[in-house]
């Protein structure tokens, strides 16, 4: 890979330390004075590094400002630790020999030269990088830097301050040197973000990730041991950060062709089917979006593709503790109080072209409407039997598990990606795994569902519902379908009082025909 690790360039200057003792009996002088007197010691290793992986499992090619050709390239002054593998009954110690870049530089098998002690032709080494005094013989803890910035679009200079490796153990054959085989402990993300034309000249400035769900996804801090023949990766929990940040250097860069490429180098994780947001930020405006994760696993680049809009996508979802994510709110609304859209059963568009309706009172009403050509009757079997939509009088869904096609699931259509209509089984998971209490929002009564394994909430607010031309908002409070279909012209819907939600509001089954609210679900598994 082709980029320079520049967080030992800073120490070029470091002078080499003294080798402390290897053995817990010895001083390092009796240990130093043992090696030379036998005359057999190597002073120096070759050190080759892996390439990383792409996701089809190949060595990938890195675009940088330099070249293409998918190298890490050792840096002058780079720094790696090496210890000896314990013979029975030594204990771990902090005894180590610190190797450092003699030839080599620029190139991704160098020549470093020890200090204190060489390595011995009857004894097994291992090696990891970058060198760190603190570090135990059973023990290395790599921390993560924050802050880091990309110096232009596409580049990848910054991302040697965050890549951690281990050299499987070797032991010197007879000769002058030994050599070690580096792999990577870290993991790539390859975000290209495609932005509007309007952002064309817009100069960014930072680069932002968000787990969505609250969730702290993002390992800062690991560790791991480099005896192990293939060391586990381990995320020190405490540490992990629900957001990375990089930082666009000097006076940042504009898109190329409407993308930016941007790449973060993470800890070993696996983000298979999380939800992650990335925001651009300009000195006057954010572009958003959102795309899902991947397994990141050490010594792999993951390559990402999202769309950004303008403006700052809050989190779409919300981790409820059952096995999918909730939207913030209805399907239509611009906020969580808004009652958004209404759709009959299995239809992806309103009856209406437009429709508003008094939100913010105890008692909700329907001040006007415009219903669309042919639907004058509003939500009624005339106009849901209607074959303009092509003829799916009964609308699509699965007769083995009664569950709406996602042709016909109007939360799949309008959203895409992995949003649908919750099912049935969804809202039992919702109601058994929450507390929920009547609250008011900005002036709009509803339900505050807060979940007991995550505390995380959303406010459901009393939408009520549309039959034929008429509108009902009365204390039953909201009124929201699943995609679980029981016959031909019934469909389970959920609703909830204001004062008491019961077991019979979690399936309610009524006229496929008639306009309720839709809360879309995200769904990682999709």
């Amino acid at each position: 890979m082709k980029f320079e690790s520049s967080r030992v360039r800073m120490f070029t200057a470091l002078l080499l330390l003294l080798a402390v003792a290897l053995f817990s009996a010895c001083s390092s002088d009796d240990y130093v004075n043992e090696i030379r007197h036998e005359g057999s010691n190597i002073s120096s290793a070759t050190m080759t590094i892996d390439d990383f992986r792409d996701d089809d499992n190949t060595a990938i090619k890195l675009r940088t400002n330099i070249n293409a050709d998918g190298k890490f390239l050792w840096a002058r002054g780079d720094q790696v630790g090496v210890w000896p593998t314990l013979e029975e009954g030594e204990e771990p110690t902090a005894s180590q020999v610190l190797f450092t870049v003699q030839e080599g530089a620029g190139t991704n098998s160098a020549t470093f030269t020890g200090s204190g002690w060489g390595l011995l032709h009857n004894r097994t080494y291992y090696a990891y990088f970058p060198y760190n005094a603190e570090a135990m013989s059973n023990r290395v803890v790599c921390t993560y830097q924050t802050g880091l910035n990309q110096m232009f679009n596409n580049m990848t200079l910054h991302l040697g301050a965050n890549d951690f490796m281990y050299a499987s153990a070797t032991t010197p054959e007879e000769g002058n040197s030994a050599n070690f085989q580096f792999h990577h402990l870290s993991s790539i993300m390859r975000i290209v973000v495609s932005l509007p034309a309007t952002a064309s000249s817009t100069v960014f400035k930072t680069a932002t990730l968000t787990a969505a769900g609250g969730k702290s996804v993002f390992p800062m801090q690991v560790s791991y041991n480099p005896t192990d023949a293939e060391p586990v990766v381990e995320s020190i929990t405490s540490t992990s950060s629900q957001r990375m940040t990089l930082g666009i250097s000097g006076n940042g860069f504009k898109p190329t062709a409407n993308t930016i490429t941007l790449w973060f180098m993470i800890g070993a994780t696996d983000l298979t089917g999380q939800p992650i947001n990335i925001s651009l930020a300009s000195a006057a405006t954010t572009y958003s979006g959102t795309f899902v994760g991947s397994n990141q696993q050490a010594g792999h680049a993951r390559n990402y593709t999202v769309s950004v809009t303008e403006g700052t996508v809050g989190e779409p979802f919300v981790d409820m503790g059952t096995g999918v994510l909730w939207a913030t709110c209805n399907l239509g609304a611009a906020s969580e109080e808004n009652f958004g859209d209404y759709y009959a059963w299995g239809e992806t568009t309103p009856h209406y072209s437009s429709l508003t309706i008094n939100e913010a009172t105890s008692s909700p009403n329907m001040t006007a409407v415009t219903w669309k050509a042919g639907y004058t009757a509003g939500y009624a079997w005339a106009n849901y039997f209607d074959t303009s939509d092509g003829g799916k009088t009964f609308k699509t869904y699965n007769k083995s598990n009664m569950k709406l096609s996602l042709a016909d699931d109007a939360a799949h259509v309008i959203l895409g990606d992995k949003w649908r209509m919750p099912t049935t089984e969804e809202v039992v998971a919702l109601y058994d795994g929450c507390t929920y209490a009547a609250v008011t929002v900005k002036g709009v009564r509803g339900v505050r569902f807060t979940s007991k394994q995550t505390g995380n909430s959303i406010f459901l607010p009393g939408n009520g519902y549309i039959s034929g031309t008429t509108y009902t908002c009365s204390n039953n409070g909201f009124r929201l379908w699943t995609s679980t279909n029981k016959s031909t012209t019934l469909a389970y819907g959920w609703h909830c009082t204001y004062s008491k939600p019961t077991d019979e509001f979690k399936q309610y089954d009524r006229d496929r025909l008639r306009g309720y609210g839709i809360r879309p679900v995200y769904d990682p598994n999709m």
